[in-house]
């Protein structure tokens, strides 16, 4: 390899496709979940805990699975993954009866735990990559595989008005991706300053080390980069909390409100959407404004909540699900961007596992306590939550003034 570009050469679009197609399976069946066991009159708290779902295994499976994504390739973690959930999908066709709904979901949420981790580490694998607008264009993937999936399962309940019909539909879409990863996901080639590859661009360009990273370094510098873990983290939950919430809540809200079940994929699209345009945003964002913006969203979502909790207006819902897109993308794409940056600078994949945990453990538990407190009174439930975001809005303002620095020059 005697350039830059051959190092950094690598087929992206197998990403893109596994990226939107997973995502769309998923926000077909999480919508219609609570639909669906409210009207086969199950008690809301049992309802929370079926709508969790996968992320009671998820929760731990990334960390747990983390060794055997490093020993093993990528797209074999892949591939292992995807006929691990389409085979744990399969018992829709027989059932949806709640324990064996459970079980089956569990099962999935081991199996997920190979899938999005290596997924996005395989973006970070190699030092050569475009990072940044590789990061976007994953970003744009599985939003509009989220778009998709809500587009379909509203034509699909319009059309055939029957929620099983999402059910059957959906487990197909992950068998699409299992084609794909056998037949065109490309293994990344894994290229970090210490391989042997990089060792040998040095040697053909008659480069010192200093002079070749700094090659990296001008087109994505983060070595001066100084934040503590607990920043991103503190933004991932500030992302999935308010989705998680609304995921669940939003449709039992919209039963109650007799609105048509089609119409709940149509209002979340609309939060969808602004989240994937926010979230592209993010992506291509100066790192210098990182410590700034995230506070900013979550103090709007503090603001948004309590409205939500007493609103019963159609079109009102999709102004506010807008708004919240708009918030929770910014927070996801810069809380990504900054746990890839933790892999590339300590050459490990071990990051993109913590931030699926910490995705699976909120989902887990905001879907199981609002179901619990919404059998009370939903509109409590709002406003619990907007009691954490003002919890979480003080704590990244703190962080942001004193534990963070993103001042580096960018190009």
């Amino acid at each position: 390899m005697d350039s830059m570009e051959e190092l950094s050469q690598w087929r992206f679009w197998p990403v893109f496709i596994l990226a939107f197609f997973y995502p769309m399976n998923n926000g077909m069946i999480n919508l219609v979940v609570p639909i669906y066991y409210l009207q086969e009159g199950l008690y809301e708290g049992v309802i929370g805990v079926l709508s969790a779902g996968t992320t009671i295994a998820y929760t731990f499976s990334p960390l747990l699975l983390n060794k055997i994504s490093q020993k093993i390739k990528r797209k074999t973690s892949i591939i292992i993954s995807l006929s691990g959930v389409f085979l744990s999908e399969l018992i829709f066709y027989f059932t949806l009866n709640p324990l064996l709904f459970i079980i089956s979901r569990t099962l999935e949420g081991i199996f997920m735990g190979l899938y999005w981790p290596n997924l996005q580490s395989s973006i970070s694998d190699n030092i050569f990559h475009e990072h940044r607008k590789l990061t976007a264009k994953y970003n744009i993937s599985w939003n509009l595989g989220i778009l998709g999936g809500f587009l379909l399962g509203a034509l699909l309940l319009f059309v055939f008005e029957l929620l099983e019909i999402i059910f059957y539909i959906a487990p197909i879409l992950i068998f699409i991706n299992l084609i794909v990863a056998l037949g065109a996901f490309q293994e990344p080639k894994k290229i970090n300053i210490h391989s042997k590859e990089f060792q040998e661009y040095i040697k053909k360009k008659k480069l010192n080390l200093v002079k070749a990273v700094k090659i990296k370094e001008e087109k994505d510098d983060f070595s001066k980069l100084s934040f503590p873990l607990i920043f991103p983290v503190l933004l991932v939950i500030g992302y999935c909390l308010p989705r998680a919430a609304i995921n669940f809540l939003y449709p039992i809200k919209s039963e109650l409100l007799n609105f048509e079940p089609f119409t709940v994929y149509i209002a979340i699209f609309f939060l969808a959407l602004s989240q994937m345009i926010s979230m592209v945003f993010a992506s291509l964002m100066k790192l210098r404004r990182f410590n700034r913006i995230p506070p900013i969203m979550v103090g709007i979502l503090v603001l948004i909540f309590p409205i939500i909790a007493l609103n019963q207006e159609f079109l009102i819902f999709i102004i506010l699900f807008l708004i919240i897109g708009s918030c929770t993308g910014i927070l996801y794409g810069v809380s990504l961007r900054l746990f890839l940056i933790l892999n590339m600078k300590e050459n490990k994949s071990k990051y993109s596992a913590i931030l699926e945990s910490i995705l699976g453990v909120v989902f887990l538990i905001t879907p199981i306590l609002s179901g619990f407190i919404a059998a009370i009174d939903m509109n409590v439930t709002f406003y619990i939550l907007t009691s954490i975001l003002v919890i979480l809005f003080f704590a990244l303002l703190i962080l942001s003034l004193k534990k963070v620095n993103f001042e580096i020059s960018e190009k």
